[in-house]
């Protein structure tokens, strides 16, 4: 109970890999969530090299029960965690109508229910301590509807809303959540999206490490979001307020396409 630990979802790479190793830098111990074990067993061998151990669970969130799996295996190792990191998540380029449903209820199920569950979870322990960090991934797609991203979008503004009003909530018992919007950025999202990028797009993008370093040091400030990179705070926070809806929109869905 005296150990650091921290539970960083979404962890065999991009964001999610990078803000694991800012918290091994920081002296933290990791329990590692994602899909694919190969993957986290190269991050467990990188990270533990440092000093820090590492446990992984190889889980998809987005199934039934998945969160209560992982609560029984950190409970069965004896690990309250100080710090969560909901980063797991994924995205579908295309029209909404062009989609499975099963494509979109795996988008609900793992962006949606797993984040607000595993926060409930971990959430109830860290208010018997007292204290407790949570980082919610969210994205920039949070501040207006996203078409050819219709539910992804959706789903990142339920994080915003619900990380703000679990940030004010949590106050008085030593916990805050943070959500962290970034906007494009380098990683492997795009590919499993199956959405191909052009020139102008990539350009825009931020390195993931960049994003990663942002959002560690605004969770442990307790902010209640932030936004990673200026242009994208100048997007997020000023377009909304003086562009009307229906152009914003249309905007929105000319830079997707």
């Amino acid at each position: 109970m005296t150990e650091k630990w921290a539970i960083v979802t979404g962890a065999s790479g991009g964001i999610g890999l990078d803000i694991a190793r800012i918290l091994a830098a920081r002296s933290y111990h990791l329990v590692l969530v994602a899909r694919s074990e190969d993957k986290l067993k190269d991050a467990q061998e990188e990270l533990s090299a440092g000093g820090s151990k590492v446990k992984v669970v190889a889980l998809d969130l987005a199934q039934v029960g998945a969160a209560e799996k992982l609560v029984h295996e950190t409970d069965r190792w004896g690990i309250v965690p100080e710090v969560l990191i909901n980063n797991a998540g994924i995205g579908a380029w295309g029209p909404f109508l062009d989609s499975t449903f099963d494509e979109v209820k795996g988008m609900v199920d793992l962006n949606v229910q797993a984040l607000a569950q595993l926060s409930h979870l971990y959430g109830r322990k860290m208010r018997e301590r007292r204290l407790g960090y949570m980082l919610q991934v969210a994205s920039t797609a949070a501040f207006q509807p996203l078409p050819s991203y219709a539910v992804y979008a959706a789903t990142k503004s339920f994080v915003l809303s619900f990380s703000r009003a679990l940030n004010y909530e949590g106050r008085e018992f030593g916990i805050s959540s943070t959500a962290l919007c970034p906007g494009p950025t380098s990683t492997s999202f795009f590919d499993r999206a199956h959405h191909k990028l052009n020139k102008q797009f990539q350009a825009l993008m931020m390195d993931s490490s960049e994003v990663a370093r942002q959002g560690v040091e605004a969770m442990f400030a307790r902010e209640e979001s932030h936004v990673a990179g200026f242009l994208n705070r100048v997007g997020a926070s000023l377009l909304p307020r003086v562009m009307p809806a229906k152009f914003l929109v249309r905007g929105a869905a000319l830079f997707m396409k």
